[in-house]
């Protein structure tokens, strides 16, 4: 056994024909939501292919039997290297060269999932124990169990809540529907969860530093913007990456999901292709109230007051 999860475990096998490993996810006969995961995944990830994301090998649908078979990922999710979890990190030191190149690599699977493929796909759980890295350390978003198929529109949404805690996006909580933005907002999270070393939340701390997003915003105010860099990092870390994944984090994760940036915007970014636009000096205060209409660099050229805020 690899793993257990909500809807059940996850085993590591192995294909007697060819000899290759394989992570075989085995849908629990109890699970209320299973049965809907193991379609929503066999309906997406099937059909999609992309070298930054999790690969489905095949399916099994057997009277109450639900398997799912993966290619097999030795080292593990990102939040277990991250996190020191014994007989995963022992071997992987995560530099910051390696860090950068998740946060690429994520950016460039969900901008294929939003941006290129036929269909326009939903994530709705990307967190830092959904990304897997493969035998090159390269990463792969997986786990789509809670992925949604949408319309290629502006407006293009889901109406069920989902999710985890410190991921999920502000406006999940009054409007409940589930956006390519709610997706931006989570890979906020994690960019600044993987430039910090520590989860969204975290109640082991203080108050204050309970939620990571409120602490990055208080120490970019201040000045002070790496004194939330990931303390095992120590000096090893480009200054410039550094601060454009910060800055690009708190972009993500801004309140207000018109005035985030798509995916592929971030992808650019993180390519050098363009420059991050000007961030406000002071966390903005959320308002759902622009039009629809308007674009991403409309938010950031004619939206900015004159000390420097984001309405």
């Amino acid at each position: 056994m690899l793993g257990r999860g909500g809807f059940g475990c996850v085993y590591k096998g192995v294909l007697r024909d060819t000899g290759a490993l394989v992570a075989v996810k085995k849908i629990a006969e109890d699970s209320q939501q299973g049965g809907r995961e193991f379609f929503a995944e066999v309906s997406i990830i099937s059909r999609v292919r992309h070298r930054n994301l999790v690969q489905l090998q095949s399916w099994c649908c057997e009277r109450s039997h639900l398997m799912l078979v993966y290619d097999y990922m030795p080292n593990k999710s990102l939040d277990k290297i991250l996190y020191h979890v014994p007989e995963t990190s022992n071997t992987i030191e995560l530099t910051w060269d390696l860090r950068y190149n998740i946060l690429v690599g994520v950016s460039s699977a969900l901008t294929y999932l939003h941006e290129e493929w036929e269909q326009c796909v939903v994530h709705r759980d990307v967190k830092a124990s959904n990304v897997m890295l493969d035998e090159e350390l390269n990463p792969r978003l997986g786990d789509f169990g809670l992925a949604r198929l949408i319309a290629r529109t502006k407006n293009a949404q889901t109406t069920i809540v989902a999710g985890t805690v410190g991921y999920m996006a502000p406006e999940l909580s009054t409007t409940g529907k589930a956006t390519t933005k709610t997706d931006v907002f989570s890979y906020g999270a994690l960019a600044l969860e993987v430039a910090c070393g520590r989860r969204p939340v975290d109640f082991s701390v203080s108050d204050a530093e309970t939620i990571l997003l409120d602490l990055v915003w208080r120490c970019y105010e201040n000045g002070e913007l790496f004194k939330v860099v990931d303390v095992t990092l120590g000096t090893k870390f480009n200054e410039e990456q550094m601060k454009t994944i910060l800055l690009l984090g708190l972009l993500c994760s801004h309140p207000d999901p018109n005035a985030r940036p798509t995916m592929g915007y971030v992808r650019q970014v993180l390519t050098r292709n363009i420059n991050l636009p000007p961030i406000p000096f002071h966390k903005p205060i959320a308002s759902y109230s622009t039009q629809n209409g308007i674009e991403f660099m409309d938010m950031i050229t004619s939206s900015t007051s004159n000390d420097g805020d984001l309405q």
